[in-house]
């Protein structure tokens, strides 16, 4: 192989590295900085039980994170979810309910603070009028036990 042949394969090569590298990379010295990842804490820990008709779920400071309640029918099924924040504040709820005809609602809202419905998402049959905030339980006194 002759020289110019050898200086344009090397050039096509750093052509191409070049080109697969991030716009100011090559200014660094053409090092990537990667995001550093944290692990998870041990508050994420989730621990479930159910208290009467209702499944609880809890961190491993017992604060709220999840609760779920539904009925199943073998032509009816609802499956209601709420979520808590990492303090204990309802922050949403998804409810999944089908009959014999079909999907009746498959939607999730988001709340503000004081439990008010901010946005929906999701499907509605256009017979189901009620407002997904009906479907909100409670959480039990007392929480999951120890």
């Amino acid at each position: 192989m002759t020289h110019i042949h050898l200086f344009w394969k090397r050039a096509s090569i750093s052509l191409l590295l070049a080109a697969l590298l991030p716009v100011g990379a090559h200014a660094q010295g053409g090092v990537v900085k990667r995001p550093v990842v944290t692990p998870p804490t041990p508050a994420s820990r989730l621990r479930v039980c159910e208290v009467g008709s209702v499944r609880l779920t809890v961190d491993s400071r017992n604060q709220p994170r999840f609760l779920q309640h539904g009925q199943d029918f073998p032509d009816n099924r609802l499956r209601v979810i709420q979520s808590y924040d990492r303090i204990g504040h309802l922050t949403g709820i998804s409810v999944n309910w089908s009959g014999f005809v079909g999907p009746i609602v498959n939607a999730r809202a988001a709340l503000n603070s004081k439990g008010k419905v901010v946005s929906e998402t999701g499907y509605r049959s256009p017979d189901f009028k009620d407002p997904l905030s009906k479907y909100i339980r409670a959480w039990p006194k007392g929480g999951c036990p120890a």
